[in-house]
């Protein structure tokens, strides 16, 4: 179809060109291309389409014929063009909108693998492109519980370089859930959150909203956080002498080993006191990691009741009873003291535990399972690699969600798997393998006569009196084996005062029900100023602020605008009723570019009119 706007600019780029080449020309191809210039500018003035068509196609002929470029003109045109356009669109992406791709599960079930997003960059501020810096920030639209998007750059991030347009280097972009602001005071109990804000208010309820009740949230990734050791062991062999102890990213203690071959600590973070042990900080204690094990590997004691499978509760790393042990990367260090406990499970419980089983992606390839995003090729060469042996899985990719198995399809369409699908049905075998390698896909996780010591990445935690796995309530509160394991507990604790129970200690709240405000100042976790807690909503599989530490101010970029893939229930508008529609930062960047749109525009008319053509 003829378009007269293209024709305006065939009009002007010839123009140029016969200006440049008009010396090399004959008399009367000269002449003809005045006429045909003057006459189609004429025809596009008077908006005389048949005409501008006609005299179009005549001018293309004789500019084929007799104002051929050099190809170095071409390149250079074309170079200059090609990095206008990457200008523009680096701009846009930065300091406007960009199309985003959910890259993990971190965010499930609020986004999912390959979920497309659109971002808006204005939501908070006009960023400056290429820089973790802004124009404009406006605070007060930091909105705890909503979505957003920040870059790693200066963060401690693993691999967290890219490049833009597969030629710009860059940082990753991530998105996560805006937890705490500036000052807020924080503390996990029960998988929520309670909080104060820097004024001493009471967040609690904006931290539980009704409609993401389906969260839960973990205050720690692994226990023992994440542990550094002074670089090289000591002459004496491979004991490493020293550790340093972080969570959130914040180192807490340093264990060091004495001459007489004691651990011995000392507190590096501000807020911490001899008065109490690292599993008091922000409710960790509240908290354990699980795993189910066979009667056969747990220690026998004559206190712990008979049955063919436990759960093992790992709890309350200490550092008042630290020790020298030998880590999961077979290092010889001063490491946390942890208790565990050891719950008997029914096959009644086995079969809450399948009905409410949830998984990383996994993809099924000729009997081999890998996490999604691990390739064929590695898992292959991982010696660790899982296989299911009793049955045979069609090839495919596969997740559980609430107990529910579902086939992931092109585009990351997922759909239900059929009640007749060999991995859905139920088998105590598969439950406690899916459960204990369900998220990392990798056999040194599941139970063995070899202790790797690593946990999988599932949590426990009571509330109210109940027991949650998966953030299902697997042991009500008035179940007898539950009730016997508390019972047990605080046995323990009488017979061995030093032991520390995993039992209930209840929220952070005072008998009438209100916040306990000293409690949250003397416990909690406080976000420093000009940075924000961010947590994934599947903390399973995300490293997050657990991992990276608080986000720093400069790094927000904006907020998921519109999910326009894939089809379903997480299609539309995020975050409604959470960040408002129309802010400052946003009201200015709309109109600068409809400034801009309409300035352009006016050239482009007024260029044409007042084209002269001699």
């Amino acid at each position: 179809m003829y378009r007269m706007k293209k024709a305006e600019s065939f009009l002007k780029t010839t123009w140029k060109s016969f200006l440049r080449n008009q010396h090399k020309l004959p008399e009367d191809i000269k002449k003809k291309f005045q006429y045909l210039l003057k006459e189609l500018q004429a025809s596009l003035i008077k908006k005389d389409r048949q005409s501008s068509k006609e005299l179009t196609k005549e001018l293309e002929i004789l500019a084929k014929t007799h104002l051929k470029r050099s190809p170095v003109r071409n390149f250079i045109e074309f170079s200059v063009g090609l990095i206008i356009a990457l200008a523009v669109a680096i701009i846009i992406r930065q300091s406007c909108f960009e199309l985003y791709e959910i890259p993990s599960g971190s965010m499930r079930p609020t986004y999912k693998e390959v979920d497309r997003l659109v971002v808006s960059k204005t939501q908070f501020g006009l960023n400056i492109p290429l820089t973790t810096s802004h124009l404009l920030f406006d605070p007060l639209q930091a909105k705890r519980m909503g979505v957003f998007t920040f870059t790693g750059e200066n963060m401690d991030i693993s691999n967290v370089k890219t490049k833009y347009f597969y030629l710009f280097p860059g940082y990753k972009q991530y998105i996560k859930r805006m937890i705490g602001l500036p000052g807020d005071t924080l503390y996990f109990y029960g998988g929520k959150i309670y909080g104060i804000d820097k004024n001493g208010k009471d967040l609690s309820k904006q931290l539980q909203r009704e409609d993401l009740s389906y969260l839960e949230h973990i205050p720690f990734i692994h226990i023992e956080g994440k542990v550094s050791t002074n670089s090289l062991p000591t002459k004496n062999g491979d004991l490493f002498s020293s550790a340093i102890v972080k969570q959130m990213n914040i180192p807490l203690a340093k264990l060091y080993i004495s001459q007489n071959k004691e651990v011995h600590y000392d507190l590096i973070s501000p807020n911490t006191s001899k008065n109490f042990d690292l599993y008091d900080l922000w409710g960790m204690g509240n908290f354990g990691s699980v795993r189910i094990l066979p009667k056969q590997l747990v220690p026998k004691s004559k206190d712990l009741p008979n049955a063919e499978y436990y759960l093992e509760i790992t709890h309350h790393a200490s550092l008042a009873k630290a020790k020298i042990a030998r880590d999961s990367y077979f290092r010889t260090r001063p490491m946390l003291h942890t208790e565990k406990s050891f719950l008997p499970l029914s096959e009644n419980h086995i079969k809450a535990i399948w009905e409410n089983l949830y998984t990383g992606r996994i993809v099924v390839e000729n009997g081999l399972i890998r996490r999604y995003g691990v390739t064929s090729a590695d898992a292959k060469k991982n010696p660790y690699a899982l296989k299911i042996k009793d049955i045979e899985i069609p090839n495919g990719t596969y997740e559980f969600y609430r107990g529910t198995l579902y086939e992931v399809k092109a585009q990351g369409i997922t759909v239900k798997a059929r009640k007749d699908h060999p991995l859905a049905s139920f088998n105590i075998a598969r439950t406690l393998l899916l459960f204990n390698i369900g998220i990392e896909c990798d056999m040194r996780f599941n139970p063995s006569t070899k202790d790797f010591g690593i946990s999988p990445s599932r949590y426990t935690y009571f509330r109210d009196g109940t027991l949650f796995l998966m953030g299902a309530p697997i042991f009500k509160k008035e179940d007898p084996t539950l009730e016997n394991f508390v019972h047990s507990e605080l046995e323990k604790k009488q017979l061995s005062p030093r032991y520390t129970p995993f039992i209930d200690n209840g929220p952070p709240l005072n008998k009438d029900g209100s916040l306990n405000i000293e409690w949250i100042k003397t416990y909690g976790i406080k976000v420093p100023e000009k940075h924000y807690l961010a947590l994934g909503d599947n903390h399973a599989m995300s490293s997050d602020s657990r991992d990276f530490g608080f986000v720093p101010e400069d790094n927000i970029r904006g907020v998921p605008a519109f999910t326009f893939w894939a089809p379903g229930n997480r299609w539309g508008f995020p975050n409604l009723g959470i960040y408002p529609l129309f802010t400052l930062p946003r009201e200015i960047s709309w109109s600068l570019l409809l400034i801009g749109f309409a300035i352009y525009k006016y050239r482009l008319r007024k260029s044409l009119k007042d084209l002269v053509i001699t």
